[in-house]
């Protein structure tokens, strides 16, 4: 039997991270629901009776929705014609009483849906009384109904709830009231049989959970914590944290947690003692604004660890890890560091990639990276380099991507390169170098940035030797005045050159005639007194989509389509002989002139 009233069901899925979130939860529980084909909608000013006569028999729902339909008080006895009742969602209601007393005789409800269901205002205020007794409650959803004060009864029962999500309310909070006085409590009352706990977005200061064997993921961003203590979870495997007053942390046999994401601010210091017994951990990693010491026996006692990031943080020298031969990706940008030595990668042969991007570091020894022979990834960018030497790249089996962007580089030793054949991807770019790198031959480069330098000439070079597979060329915030012939002849793979905010009043003859592949051109913001004298041939935008931008003082970008019909973006002028076009969000067209040349055309003038 199964009952449509008054509307249908949307189900929404949002995945934010490896953690369910309440969306996915509650549609897990909604989907069992349906499957049992027992289901009643009920909308707001439900005629009782009227539901009743169309009903032969309630005792065969099993699942009822009554959300948003104004119901402001509920009895322990409201439900009793539903005595098989699994699931019932009374979220967006006006409840006047905030508590659970309801729940006590509705001995088959496994789903229960409270999320802002009580009033804000009601006789209760900013308290909740957690008073349920029930044997079979297996999830209860009780998000944004403003709670502050969580009143927990000494003889609570629900000895199978799996899900609790208390989230986006403002606990401070936990009390247990019985006989005597009440005392202040954490989440010691909660049932062994919990696997999924979502308290994000509250105010609570304190969060001590132990010897809970069941629970599987826990969800608790976004609160004021001063003290976290997580110990023998021996089956959490999702963990999801970011606080900014923590003075004390504790984080101990979460022997099945893979990934451990923290944000903390107070702590100056990161020891074994506050981070151990996390035997299965792939992947740690720690925003810590103040620390300056991370100790490196943490990851010595984390075998499977793959993966560390400590970033933002105070660090002024690589963690002395003792054993890390299983760590694969090393982070640690924005931190203090000014000197890298061997020995502090001695212990890490199996790095793929290292990122110090954002600290101190003003030079590089020779053998700086001599053990790193599987390093793929290097993040040197935002650094005080002045000058970099083949000798500290001449260690690395299969270097692909090379990042030495927003230093002070006024030299590059372009041996690096040709010491590296397996690199794809160099980036230089906002540093001082004055001349093109000459580069022998890198077979495997299809990415290059020297856009942001002092580059004022490009002569006597043929890219298409260095380069024969290029596909990006970043030259722009040079100081280009010249570019000699043939610098650009056929590079047939290339797709996206830029030369814009440059000195170049004209280009070299025919520079685009091969360049077959061009999808992308940027030469604004030069000094080009003749657009025909650019030379772009028609051959070039057959049956691409080619981003487009020229002009003088203002910027154009337009994208053309199949060799006719481009849409330009923003121009704020256009000249064409005496006459000025002035343009916003307007289609604009090639028009195929002499030789074979196109010109750029208004389609509509303003």
């Amino acid at each position: 039997m199964q009952f449509f009233i008054c509307g249908i069901f949307l189900t929404v899925l949002i995945v934010l991270s490896t953690c369910k979130t309440p969306f996915l939860l509650h549609n897990e529980d909604h989907e069992k629901c349906i499957e049992t084909k027992n289901f009643l909608q009920l909308s707001a000013n439900t005629n009782w009776s009227k539901i009743k006569a169309m009903i032969s028999n309630t005792t065969d729902i099993k699942c009822l929705n009554m959300q948003s339909s104004n119901i402001e008080y509920i009895t322990p006895s409201t439900f009793q014609k539903f005595p098989n009742l699994e699931y019932l969602n009374l979220a967006d209601n006006n409840l006047q009483k905030r508590n659970l007393d309801f729940v006590s005789r509705m001995t088959n409800l496994k789903t229960l849906v409270l999320d802002k269901a009580y009033r804000m205002d009601s006789v209760d205020g900013d308290e909740f009384l957690f008073n349920v007794e029930s044997s079979n409650l297996e999830s209860l959803y009780l998000r944004y109904n403003g709670i502050k004060k969580l009143i927990v009864s000494h003889n609570v029962q629900f000895k199978n709830l799996t899900k609790l999500v208390l989230s986006d309310n403002k606990i401070e909070e936990i009390r247990i009231i019985g006989n005597g006085p009440p005392t202040k409590a954490n989440f010691n009352w909660l049932p062994q049989s919990l696997k999924y706990l979502n308290i994000e977005n509250n105010k609570l200061k304190e969060l001590n959970l132990n010897n809970m064997i069941k629970l599987v993921e826990l969800q608790a961003r976004n609160n004021e914590f001063e003290s976290l203590i997580l110990e023998n979870l021996p089956n959490l495997q999702s963990l999801l944290i970011n606080e900014e007053s923590l003075n004390l942390v504790s984080i101990k046999n979460l022997t099945k947690l893979e990934d451990l994401v923290l944000g903390l601010n107070n702590p100056n210091e990161i020891l074994l003692s506050h981070i151990n017994g996390l035997t299965a951990l792939q992947s740690l990693q720690l925003e810590c604004k103040n620390v300056s010491l991370f100790d490196g026996e943490i990851i010595d006692q984390m075998p499977s660890l793959r993966s560390l990031f400590i970033g933002g943080s105070l660090l002024n020298a690589i963690p002395k890890i003792t054993n890390g031969t299983h760590l694969n990706y090393l982070f640690l940008p924005k931190n203090k560091i000014e000197i890298i030595n061997p020995i502090d990668f001695s212990s890490m042969p199996n790095l793929e990639e290292l990122n110090l991007s954002d600290n101190l570091i003003m030079d590089l020894s020779p053998d700086t990276f001599s053990i790193l022979k599987k390093l793929r990834i290097l993040n040197l960018e935002k650094n005080l380099l002045k000058r970099v030497s083949h000798l500290a790249f001449n260690s690395f089996d299969n270097l692909q991507k090379l990042r030495l962007s927003y230093n002070s580089i006024t030299s590059f030793d372009a041996k690096i390169v040709n010491l590296n054949p397996s690199l794809k991807e160099l980036h230089l770019g906002n540093n001082f170098l004055k001349q093109f790198p000459l580069i022998n031959r890198a077979e495997n480069l299809w990415y290059l940035n020297l856009g942001s330098n002092k580059l004022r000439v490009l002569e006597k070079i043929d890219l298409n030797l260095m380069f024969p597979n290029l596909e990006v060329l970043i030259l722009s915030f040079n100081n280009l005045t010249r570019i000699d012939r043939k610098v650009f002849d056929n590079l047939k793979n290339l797709r996206g050159l830029h030369l814009h905010s440059n000195e170049l009043q004209t280009m070299p003859d025919n520079w685009s005639l091969s360049l077959k592949k061009l999808e992308t051109v940027s030469l604004d913001r030069n000094k080009f007194n003749d657009f025909e004298a650019l030379s772009l041939t028609e051959i070039n935008f057959q049956n691409v989509a080619l981003s487009y931008s020229l002009a003088n003082d203002h910027f154009l970008y337009c994208t053309l389509r199949n060799g006719i019909n481009i849409y330009c973006n923003f121009i704020k002028e256009y000249k064409e002989g005496d006459n000025i076009f002035y343009f916003q969000k307007k289609y604009m067209t090639f028009k195929k002139v002499a030789n074979n040349k196109l010109m750029l055309i208004p389609s509509a003038e303003m």
